[in-house]
């Protein structure tokens, strides 16, 4: 190990480097708090175009940022929790969501995701399911469905033939 020249100074570069660290974590907290302002303050109306906001992260930054004084009034009002989560990026998302079901449950996210445990548990247990174009559409005009999930993206067309002289029709998918 070779010691750099600028930390040959004993117990200098210690209070440095947390003078540094601290002044970068400030600086990374007023740029968040001034991010917020910007996407959940309408600038025309000059209120918040949210419900409520939950904070989630590792250690104490959810606390230092609801705590800023960089931090608008408006958004400090309309905190509804903050999170304690293990992960980063989408699976920490998806576990600060599980954390706040409470919270979130008329929002569509948390009902689709219901939906679709149901939908996957009457499926394990062979309970009243159905997939299929055929076999969907066929429950629907008989009118069994309680539930109906559609995928925006379904290539499906539907065709009625009518046959004019027997007064038949004839529908393909």
């Amino acid at each position: 190990y070779q010691r750099r020249v600028r930390d040959g100074r004993g117990g200098q570069s210690k209070q440095r480097f947390e003078r540094l660290r601290t002044e970068k974590r400030d600086w990374y907290v007023k740029k968040v708090a001034a991010l917020c302002v910007q996407y959940f303050i309408d600038q025309n109306t000059n209120k918040p175009n949210v419900v409520g906001l939950i904070f989630g992260g590792h250690a104490d930054f959810k606390q230092v940022l609801a705590k800023c004084i960089t931090l608008d009034i408006r958004l400090k009002q309309i905190i509804l929790r903050l999170v304690d989560i293990q992960y980063g990026g989408l699976a920490g998302f998806s576990e600060a969501v599980i954390q706040c079901e409470d919270l979130l449950s008329e929002l569509k996210f948390v009902k689709e995701r219901k939906v679709l445990a149901n939908f996957f548990g009457e499926m394990a247990s062979d309970g009243n399911v159905c997939y299929g174009i055929e076999d969907t559409c066929y429950a629907l005009d008989s009118g069994v469905l309680d539930e109906l999930i559609l995928w925006d993206k379904t290539p499906a067309k539907r065709v009625t033939l009518r046959h004019k002289e027997q007064n038949k029709e004839h529908v393909f998918y």
